[in-house]
C-alpha cells in the first residue's frame, strides 16, 4: 500500500507537469519507509539510477515485505506448536 501511495503522488505531480528526477523518487520512497527497512535501503542507495529503475526498487521492496510476512507466519506456527 505504501508503494501505491508514493506512486499516486508521483503520478499527480507528473500530471501537472512537475518534473521529478528518478533519484528524487527513490529518496522520497526510501525516506518514507520505517526504520525496519534501513538495511534494504542501505543496500539500494549506492546503486546508480542507470543501474536500477523504480520497478526494480518496487520489486525489491515487495520481495522484502513477502519475506517478512512469511517469517511472521513461520514464527506464529512455531509458537502455536509450542503451546
Amino acid at each position: 500500500m505504501h508503494i501505491n501511495v508514493v506512486k499516486a503522488l508521483i503520478d499527480q505531480l507528473c500530471s501537472i507537469e512537475v518534473m521529478i528526477e528518478d533519484k528524487d523518487v527513490y529518496m522520497l520512497l526510501f525516506m518514507s519507509l520505517p526504520s525496519s527497512f534501513d538495511n534494504l535501503v542501505m543496500s539500494l542507495e549506492p546503486m546508480s539510477t542507470t543501474d536500477v529503475d523504480l520497478q526494480f526498487i518496487i520489486a525489491q521492496l515487495t520481495h522484502e515485505i513477502s519475506k517478512r510476512k512469511e517469517n511472521e507466519v513461520i514464527k506464529n506456527v512455531a509458537l502455536l506448536n509450542n503451546l
